[in-house]
Order: structure tokens, then C-alpha cells, then sequence
């Protein structure tokens, strides 16, 4: 499942949803970030998202700025579903999106052509038999 992160600014404002598809990525003002927000006290590269060996995702805070994860201040952590970042005056929920479903692999595609192919040769051989009898 993709990480999802789901603002959580206040009551009575909607919540926006930043899914996360591709690691590693860097939330942040810029045009160049991943997560492209506009909040004050967010800076070009507030904050880089990346994969460890192990499947964990990391945040990373990339200095001069500022987060905390949970209250706590950020250098880098481990992130896990219900965690909250807060990036200048942004407050982010980390969660799970819904799995998105995968196009079959080229050798999938192949194998169905293949039986498909064998199928219609089995019905014209079958079709030429019972013409002869």
C-alpha cells in the first residue's frame, strides 16, 4: 500500500490528500519537491521521505528547517500510520492509501495470448475433424 499523507489543520477545514507513490521524495515549498505545500514557516525542502533496506519509511529533516513527529523535534525517524509530522504550520497525518491495482507483467499478458491462441487452434482442428467424419 502507498503512504498517504492527509492534512490535519483545524476544525471545520478540509482535510488534502498527498499520496506518496515513488521514494525517495522531498516534501516542500519548491517546485521540484514531490509534495508541493504552501504553509507558513515551510521551507523549498522542509523534509525528505525515503525507503530503507528493510521497508521502513524514514523522515529526515533537511536543515535549517524545523518538524516534529508526534510533539516530538525531528532529526529522523522511523514512520508508522497514525504518526503526525508538523512542518512549519502544517500538521500532516501519516496513513495507508488503498492499494492500487497493477497491470499484468509482460510475461502475464503473454501467457493468456499463448492460451488463447492454443484454444482457437484446438476449436479449428476440432471443426476440421467433425467436417471429415
Amino acid at each position: 500500500m502507498p503512504l498517504l499523507l492527509v492534512t490535519v489543520d483545524g476544525p471545520g477545514r478540509p482535510p488534502s490528500f498527498f499520496p506518496l507513490e515513488r521514494l525517495p521524495a522531498t516534501l516542500g515549498r519548491s517546485a521540484r519537491s514531490a509534495v508541493v505545500l504552501d504553509a507558513p514557516g515551510l521551507w523549498d525542502e522542509h523534509l525528505r521521505l525515503a525507503a530503507l533496506p528493510d521497508g521502513t519509511i524514514e523522515a529526515a529533516v533537511k536543515p535549517p528547517a524545523v518538524a516534529t513527529l508526534d510533539g516530538a523535534p525531528l532529526g529522523s525517524a522511523a514512520l508508522r500510520p497514525g504518526h503526525e509530522l508538523r512542518c512549519g504550520g502544517l500538521t500532516l497525518r501519516i496513513t495507508l492509501g488503498p492499494a492500487q491495482p497493477r497491470s499484468a507483467p509482460f510475461s502475464g499478458r503473454l501467457l493468456w495470448l499463448v492460451l488463447a491462441a492454443v484454444t482457437a487452434l484446438q476449436a479449428v482442428l476440432l471443426a476440421r475433424l467433425l467436417l471429415h467424419a
